[in-house]
């Protein structure tokens, strides 16, 4: 199901309908500023795979747009590393579920989180461990 059409995703939306994969639509972003993400991706990938990758370029950008701006976004930075906290228990827990290895878990921790709080990934299966 795809959502509304609109003057801000009616290029998407385009891709979606017109790619049969997730690779034909990875293919088809080549020229958007999305393109470099999910360019690298092998073909039999996951949409779990690319979601990663979308959001790792997401939240680069965006932290990396508010650090060049020369203005103070203390504010929008804190929220930024809030979402990306929050997708890293998401990611967190979506391993310990499927039982993935320490070391794929910690491939799945997004960069730019805040540094004053550190989502362990080296845990047992069932429990994760959150420094304040």
């Amino acid at each position: 199901m795809l959502p509304d059409e609109n003057d801000l995703n009616v290029d998407w939306l385009e891709i979606a309908r017109q790619s049969e994969t997730l690779h034909d639509a990875a293919t088809a972003m080549g020229g958007t500023p999305w393109g470099s993400a999910v360019s690298d991706i092998d073909s039999d990938a996951t949409l779990q795979e690319y979601e990663d990758a979308l959001d790792r370029h997401y939240y680069h950008e965006a932290i990396s747009a508010l650090r060049t701006s020369g203005q103070s976004h203390s504010l929008l930075l804190r929220y930024l590393r809030s979402e990306i906290d929050h997708r890293n228990i998401v990611n967190l827990l979506r391993a310990l579920r499927q039982k993935l290895p320490a070391e794929q878990r910690a491939g799945l921790i997004l960069e730019g989180a805040d540094p004053s709080r550190e989502v362990c990934c080296e845990v047992p299966h069932r429990r994760i461990r959150r420094t304040p």
